[in-house]
């Protein structure tokens, strides 16, 4: 898999080692999880939703993202499955907006 910008690597092999060893902490201790909820955002709109209900959302943040506002972030989402689908539209498609991968993850 080649990522954005041609490169065949988005970390070195420290940093791969480095986010095991988290992931490893994280899993052995309910904290980190009970945080990532507490700190993950709701999703306040959506087509078809009930008016004046949210709904949670899990999410993966990429390396180099910048932190959410104290009072929040609300913006358009714009959904690619891969970098093709990203590298096949305009260059400002994305301007404004928060950017999801819709990866598949296993839990």
């Amino acid at each position: 898999m080649r990522m954005v910008r041609g490169s065949t690597a988005a970390w070195t092999a420290d940093q791969i080692a480095t986010m095991g060893r988290l992931r490893d902490a994280a899993i052995q201790d309910s904290y980190a999880l009970t945080e990532l909820r507490h700190l993950t955002a709701e999703l306040l709109h959506w087509p078809g939703q009930t008016p004046g209900t949210t709904r949670k959302i899990v999410l993966t943040a990429l390396g180099g993202s910048g932190a959410t506002p104290a009072d929040g972030l609300r913006a358009e989402v714009l959904a690619v499955n891969s970098f093709d689908d990203l590298n096949r539209l305009p260059p400002d498609a994305a301007q404004g907006k928060m950017l999801l991968f819709n990866e598949k993850f296993d839990k």
